[in-house]
């Protein structure tokens, strides 16, 4: 009898063994898979972020109208029989009209002008600036002396761009 109580004993700690052994090991699967949840997670709202970041703007500009314009679609409500449906519409539509409107003007501003705008853009072509006041000739630069050849200003002395010649694969 004292032989099967030390044969029960021993598996009773044999089990004890077995069970802390699991329970360490559950312990570190249970870490392990919450830290990979955690991680996926984040990775989730991190991508979720980046394909969003381009309607985060508007969608903001979209709750400031409807935040400040919110009284005025009660109002409106009060006004039109307490039906929200007719008070949204018509406040859809001011709201287009307060954008549409004055696009629609600038629109017909420059086809009105279109003849001016063009003689504009034509007269780029022949456009120069003037020539450079005389003090500008003499400020200190790395060349020596500047001169005017009719557009540009440039150093007097051709050498001082001898470091771009490498660059342009020419002298100039």
């Amino acid at each position: 009898m004292l032989r099967g109580q030390s044969e029960q004993l021993r598996d009773e700690r044999q089990d004890k063994r077995r069970n802390t052994l699991n329970s360490d090991s559950l312990q570190e699967q249970g870490l392990t898979r919450t830290a990979m949840a955690l991680l996926f997670l984040t990775i989730l709202i991190a991508t979720s972020f980046w394909v969003l970041h381009l309607f985060l703007t508007p969608l903001l500009w979209a709750t400031m109208i409807v935040v400040s314009t919110w009284p005025l679609l009660l109002r409106l409500q009060a006004v039109l029989w307490g039906r929200r449906s007719l008070a949204a519409a018509v406040m859809t539509l001011l709201l287009l009209m307060v954008l549409i409107v004055p696009f629609l003007l600038a629109v017909g501003t420059i086809v009105a002008r279109s003849e001016e705008i063009i003689g504009w853009i034509k007269s780029f072509a022949t456009f120069s600036l003037p020539p450079p006041p005389d003090w500008v000739r003499n400020l200190p630069s790395s060349a020596g002396s500047l001169s005017y050849n009719g557009s540009i200003l440039w150093p007097s002395d051709r050498r001082s761009f001898r470091f771009a010649d490498p660059l342009c694969g020419q002298g100039i």
